[in-house]
């Protein structure tokens, strides 16, 4: 949308390096794959009093985000065979007053909201890598399930992996995606294990810190 590939000849005139989020654009372009990073001060599992992770969750079922009509689409798919024991519970999260949108403020809501949600199931973005928002709701201590990736971009999908740290599913197989969340909603051990190792992977991995200290190892010695 900012029209990057056809300006790429202007960018290399003035840099050395390239760091790419999507895997399939850094072959493409010739640069580094680096995934997505987060502030984890910001996004992180709340703690109660007694040390441990907070586990009021009190949504079931949520997606948090952009409603484009592509998403509209899936949404209206997806519910038409959930029944009506199952609610997605979707919209936007912010803080405003007359001066407009707050940022830290909405930022700690916004993670409040991720803490609360047990299956937070992202619907299938325009983009071709697991985006920045998985990487937030992750850092929460919250399961996500995100959709499968074609062809090259599937390589994004394999930082994180399968059934472990994160559930992937299969794009228009609506059946199945309302199948593997039920599944999870029922399992609640099995969830929480999971969502627990992605956070703990977020945390270690996929801070801003650590893209930081990545660009800068390939700044010559001086």
């Amino acid at each position: 949308d900012l029209g990057l590939p056809a300006r790429l000849p202007e960018l290399k005139s003035w840099a050395k390096y390239f760091y790419f989020p999507a895997t399939q654009d850094a072959d493409q372009f010739g640069g580094t794959w680096m995934p997505f990073g987060i502030d984890t001060t910001m996004f992180n599992p709340a703690l109660n009093p007694a040390g441990g992770h907070e586990t009021d969750k009190k949504y079931n079922l949520g997606f948090i985000g952009s409603l484009y009509q592509s998403r509209k689409n899936y949404l209206e798919k997806l519910s038409a065979g959930a029944g009506d024991d199952l609610s997605f519970n979707l919209g936007q999260v912010f803080v405003q007053d007359l001066s407009g949108v707050l940022p830290k403020e909405s930022t700690l809501l916004l993670a409040e909201n991720y803490r609360q949600i047990k299956v937070f199931f992202c619907l299938p973005p325009i983009s071709r890598l697991i985006i920045e928002k998985v990487f937030e709701v992750m850092a929460c201590g919250t399961f996500v399930m995100y959709p499968k990736l074609p062809g090259a971009a599937a390589e994004n999908l394999s930082i994180f992996e399968h059934g472990k740290e994160i559930v992937y599913y299969e794009p228009g197989y609506m059946a199945d995606n309302i199948k593997q969340i039920r599944y999870y909603l029922a399992h609640e051990d099995e969830r929480e294990h999971i969502a627990a190792a992605g956070c703990k992977k977020v945390h270690e991995l996929y801070r801003l810190d650590k893209m930081l200290e990545k660009m800068l190892e390939a700044r010559p010695t001086l």
